[in-house]
């Protein structure tokens, strides 16, 4: 799905719980107005959230998209 809207998608793998209800962004906080416009696409399919938590600076992902059960 990502990658047909024209997104990169550099990894993929598992939640750390499977816990999560509805799909959660996590990024950085250089890319606010990137995950909301991310947002507005996964919208078309999934129910998603922008999570408060903020990737640092040095983490290897920009954004990290963890899908949930709807």
């Amino acid at each position: 799905f990502l990658e047909t809207a024209g997104y990169a998608v550099e990894s993929t793998g598992n939640a750390d719980s499977f816990d999560f209800t509805s799909t959660e962004l996590k990024g950085k906080v250089a890319l606010k107005e990137a995950m909301t416009t991310l947002k507005t696409d996964l919208e078309k399919e999934y129910t998603v959230t922008i999570s408060d938590t903020v990737l640092p600076d040095s983490s290897e992902f920009d954004i990290v998209i963890t899908v949930g059960k709807e």
